[in-house]
């Protein structure tokens, strides 16, 4: 039973280690975008949908949710969010998940390669698609 804590301990402070350096670099990031353009990014996407995006990639569906529902409330474009969000629904979390699967002992490429792929497979069509 002592085993058991020991490792489960373990593995919380593991968690923390991944997690709470990805929340303080999402707040940075956060605060040096808003109201700057982003050379290079904002080719594909306005500052608030590459925030949305940033998000999702960092910490899931759900937080990248809540940030592309406040962009829509702020006048966003509903294009940009169906196309971040399409690329959301395969490469959410990317961070988070490969950095906890990597602590459970799996393969960072194996994980992360073939999503990539697939959501830029399906991002770009889809983003100059919406756009015409």
């Amino acid at each position: 039973m002592a085993e058991y804590f020991k490792g489960l301990l373990s593995f919380a402070l593991r968690l923390g280690v991944i997690l709470i350096p990805l929340l303080t670099l999402l707040e940075l990031v956060k605060g040096q975008w808003e109201g700057k353009k982003l050379k290079g990014v904002e080719r594909f996407l306005s500052a608030e949908a590459a925030m949305a995006l940033l998000a999702g990639l960092l910490f899931g569906l759900l937080y990248g949710a809540g940030v592309i529902v406040s962009s829509l409330r702020e006048g966003g474009r509903r294009q940009e969010a169906f196309a971040v969000v399409t690329f959301l629904a395969v490469f959410h979390s990317v961070f988070e998940d490969t950095m906890l699967f990597v602590a459970a002992g799996a393969d960072p490429l194996f994980i992360t390669l073939p999503r990539a792929a697939v959501a830029v497979l399906l991002f770009l069509p889809l983003r100059y698609l919406l756009r015409r």
